[in-house]
């Protein structure tokens, strides 16, 4: 009866004493999960040959239960050859430079109209910039990808480590073990870790009897492992790590086990398991997906076997072959001596004839299961290639080429960026708890540190997210940018010269756009608060359209008072430094003659003491200097 309880409904034991029963329950749990998806195990293992051209994967070494003798007869007698030509794994390359080239920016989406959310808003953002680079989350992206294209989907895993670290990991699928896998909705699930007993008592080092179970837990038995000779799993077991989720919103629940232990049993406060997956294809059912390769095997299966048939013909039949009469006396040796050899023969003379080992329909339908294999995979002889059209020369038709390519690949994008946004919910989730400070990279590194106030109840407003601008990364690409910007007027010869050399364009955009960006940076401290008076280095008539057009935002937005007095006065001081652009300059000493005396007075009245002025030369003007009153001519 104990068995057939859920793990999560055994109560936990009391503080400093070891729960047995738990432990036991986690392992007969684990283990029947397990024996239950034996069939799906085996595909996964089918799957992975076929991307690979590889016969093991160590996922599929192991096993928590002996198996039967019955299993290792039926799938050891396997007999699998590599594809010859994989056309699977040229797609599945094709969809993780396509889906993995580039990264996805969250941002914030704060309530309308609550201003103080709107400023934590933008320090969130940069917090998860740093996080997602530091937490190495974007070197898992792909391998994320290449899970979901190989089996159907790919995990990624968020908890709190060592020392109140976040940790990310990537679990397999075929480690992660639900009740019941074919409902949508899941809410516990054990996952089962293959470890080494060292690795694990090197965590649980300073404590005895933890290191007392590890060395008398029961190891691992030999699976899909059809290799020469016996596998040693003497030193690998299976650690469960097991969480729930209540979904009438309860408590949750923790528990990290071995078959005969309890590391950790804790209160799980989260709002869903702490995995977000991302599925190749989504099926109507379940919580796998399904993966390229499983979609496009039967017709890899033909196609091998018709290139097989191939090769065999032309290894059998395509060799040249002499033809000899059986009582002509020739002398076979001869046939296969040196060029030039001599042959003798009585009767009839020997031929050497060249058949034709394969039909023409035979060749034709192996193209043609080539064709159906990438239409199936939706992938185009172009992008299987990696190459660009010919014809295609200019940006702008390179452009919308690309946009064209990208369309196929546009649903499962936005899957991605949905999963991204998922993961970011995560991060947010454990930062609540741990407060951890991230570095934000670049040209100036920046330690951002976790505010508690960016969230509410651990979950900001929303999230959205933002695929990264699309620059040329090639030499060729980025040339053609700045041969585009200079014929356009964008910039100058010099200028053009100046960044060809590398070629460097985002070195290039922020030279270009620093007038600019000065303005944004400044109209965003107004908006903390802090008033910045305008540089008459920025770009000031874009400047005096961005604070009109951000009071008008802001105004909308309902923001304070005080804060739209400062754009008030950051615009007042804007159409000071204006003006005095516009003002022509005045020639320093020019001094306006008298009021009532023009040059046609001459010097005027040498007697009565009047100011003499000098009378303007022709052509010259107000060019020359006023003659000082006090020098009378002699």
């Amino acid at each position: 009866m104990a068995a057939a309880r859920n793990w999560f409904q055994v109560p936990k034991s009391e503080e400093g004493k070891q729960n047995a029963d738990l432990a036991r329950i986690i392992n007969l749990q684990a283990t029947s999960r397990e024996t239950n998806q034996i069939q799906l195990r085996w595909r996964n293992l089918v799957f992975f040959r076929h991307l690979t051209g590889r016969p093991d994967c160590f996922n599929y070494y192991f096993g928590m239960a002996k198996r039967p003798s019955t299993l290792f007869s039926y799938y050891g007698s396997t007999d699998f050859q590599p594809p010859v030509d994989n056309q699977i794994a040229a797609a599945g390359d094709v969809y993780v430079n396509k889906l993995g080239r580039q990264r996805t920016f969250l941002s914030v989406l704060p309530e309308r109209g609550n201003f103080e959310m709107r400023l934590q808003s933008k320090g969130l953002e940069q917090w998860m910039d740093a996080a997602l680079d530091e937490l190495t989350f974007w070197d898992q992206y792909p391998l994320v990808i290449h899970d979901a294209i190989e089996n159907g989907t790919g995990w990624l895993k968020f908890e709190a480590g060592l020392k109140s670290k976040i940790l990310i990991t990537r679990p397999h699928s075929d480690c992660v073990l639900f009740g019941n896998p074919d409902e949508d909705k899941q809410n516990e699930v054990i996952e089962r870790v293959w470890i080494s007993r060292s690795a694990l008592e090197g965590q649980y080092k300073d404590n005895p009897e933890a290191l007392a179970a590890i060395a008398k837990a029961p190891q691992a038995w030999p699976a899909f492992w059809f290799g020469t000779g016996s596998l040693d799993c003497s030193d690998v077991i299976p650690l469960l790590d097991c969480w729930y989720v209540d979904p009438n919103g309860g408590p949750g629940r923790h528990v990290r086990a071995l078959a005969n232990y309890i590391f950790v049993d804790e209160v799980y406060d989260g709002p869903t398991l702490p995995y977000e997956k991302f599925a190749f294809n989504e099926l109507s059912s379940g919580v796998f997906g399904q993966g390229l390769v499983e979609t496009a095997m039967s017709l890899q299966d033909e196609y091998d076997d018709v290139l097989a048939a191939i090769s065999e013909n032309n290894h059998r039949c395509a060799w040249p072959k002499w033809m000899v009469e059986a009582n002509s006396g020739v002398n076979e040796r001869a046939l296969g001596d040196t060029s030039g050899a001599v042959v003798k023969y009585q009767r009839d003379k020997p031929t050497l004839e060249t058949h034709e080992a394969n039909s023409p329909q035979l060749y034709a339908w192996s193209t043609t299961l080539r064709e159906d294999i990438r239409k199936r995979c939706h992938i185009s002889e172009v992008s299987n290639q990696g190459d660009i059209p010919r014809g295609l020369q200019s940006g702008a038709a390179l452009d919308k080429y690309q946009q064209i390519d990208d369309v196929q690949y546009a649903e499962k994008g936005t899957r991605l960026e949905s999963f991204v946004i998922k993961c970011g919910y995560q991060l947010i989730r454990l930062a609540a708890d741990l407060k951890p400070d991230f570095t934000l990279k670049g040209r100036n590194t920046q330690l951002v540190k976790w505010d508690p106030a960016w969230v509410k109840e651990k979950r900001p407003v929303g999230l959205a997210a933002f695929g990264a601008s699309r620059l040329p990364q090639t030499p060729a690409g980025r040339q053609q940018t700045l041969d585009g910007l200079l014929a356009n007027g964008a910039i100058s010869r010099t200028t053009w010269l100046r960044y060809s050399q590398i070629p460097d364009i985002d070195g290039l955009m922020d030279i270009q756009n620093a007038p600019q960006e000065s303005v944004d940076r400044q109209l965003d401290d107004l908006l903390k608060g802090d008033y910045i008076p305008p540089t008459p280095f920025a770009d000031l008539d874009y400047a005096l359209k961005q604070v009109e057009a951000r009071y008008c935002y802001e105004e909308n937005w309902g923001t304070p008072e005080h804060i739209l007095d400062l754009y008030l006065l950051y615009r007042s001081a804007l159409k000071d430094l204006i003006a005095d652009r516009d003002t022509p300059p005045q020639t320093p000493g020019l001094q306006a003659p008298p009021a009532g005396v023009t040059p046609a007075q001459g010097f005027g009245d040498l007697t009565s003491g009047n100011p003499a002025v000098a009378p303007s030369p022709p052509n010259i003007g107000a060019t020359l200097p006023a003659i000082n009153p006090g020098i009378r001519p002699s």
